[in-house]
């Protein structure tokens, strides 16, 4: 089977009819008038046919060569304006976004600059999947992953979009009724809420003043698999949980829930946005992150990178 054809000599012969000759043509392509000459002859050659009679003087097509043109004008109009439609389409949010987060992040966060993102751009669909699934983005066609917590090694690419820290959280009546808590060990006998989406859910590293200290919750009232869920138990007052500020920003600020150990902390994560292996992303992908960084830098309890 032969080689299909070659395009960029089709747009060589079609400026070197719309310009009246190769010197012109070379001028507008941008490149020396041996290499255009060059190209049209090997056109001829491909095609097997003569498409232009040239002398000194003038250059005039061959019937074929007319009829050659009218296809091949065509066909290089329609390969720019495809090359400009996703060129237009990549620099203006267009079409489709598939997103998918944590439950807790996506209702927090995601949910809300959907309905910003949207208003101003009504040509994007935004479809939003919330979910605790660490999902294949590849394989599941998403444009956007965001992920908290700390990222592994892998092929996807990911911009840090923020910080938040995490606090052993209660009800100020539960703090008051078990008369305060004086140190880590009383701290693994208390009421747990556990939140079985983390991957060492009982057991969380404590720091102080360059000290680390292992701590393994004992007493596990209630097991959820969503962080919201802890949320709900710890706020019926019988129970403590360790909880992310994004998730709980307005009870901390009302004082409906109140951190515990204080002259301790636990490890800072990180807010990603993740997008599949390709180092083109679209409009609509692009000033997606954009918006939830610009809500991010908008939040008092969430540093902004």
């Amino acid at each position: 089977m032969g080689k299909g054809p070659n395009l960029k000599r089709l747009e060589y012969f079609v400026a070197v009819i719309e310009e009246g000759s190769i010197t012109a043509a070379a001028r507008r392509l941008g490149v020396s008038k041996a290499v255009v000459s060059k190209q049209l002859q090997m056109l001829e050659d491909e095609v097997s046919a003569s498409l232009v009679l040239r002398t000194s003087r003038q250059m005039k097509l061959t019937e074929t060569g007319r009829q050659f043109y009218d296809v091949a004008s065509s066909a290089v109009g329609q390969a720019k304006e495809a090359y400009e439609a996703v060129r237009e389409a990549n620099d203006t949010p267009r079409g489709v976004l598939r997103v998918t987060a944590p439950v807790d992040f996506g209702l927090a966060y995601v949910s809300g600059v959907t309905a910003e993102f949207t208003a101003i751009y009504p040509e994007v669909q935004v479809e939003l999947v919330f979910s605790d699934t660490k999902f294949d983005l590849v394989e599941s066609q998403f444009d956007i992953s965001f992920r908290t917590g700390w990222l592994k090694d892998s092929s996807y690419l990911a911009r840090k979009l923020s910080d938040f820290d995490q606090y052993p959280l209660c009800t100020p009546a539960f703090l008051e009724r078990i008369g305060g808590v004086k140190n880590l060990k009383e701290l693994e006998g208390l009421p747990f809420v556990e939140n079985q989406a983390l991957m060492h859910p009982r057991s969380w590293t404590f720091e102080r003043a360059g000290e680390e200290r292992l701590v393994s919750m004992q007493n596990v009232a209630v097991s959820v698999d969503v962080t919201l869920a802890s949320k709900q138990v710890i706020l019926s007052g019988t129970a403590f949980s360790i909880m992310p500020d994004f998730v709980v920003r307005d009870e901390l600020r009302s004082g409906d829930l109140v951190p515990m150990m204080q002259d301790w902390s636990l490890p800072r994560g990180g807010i990603y946005a993740v997008f599949p292996p390709s180092k083109h992303r679209t409009a609509a992908a692009r000033e997606f992150v954009n918006f939830m960084l610009k809500r991010f830098r908008g939040e008092s309890n969430l540093q902004p990178i």
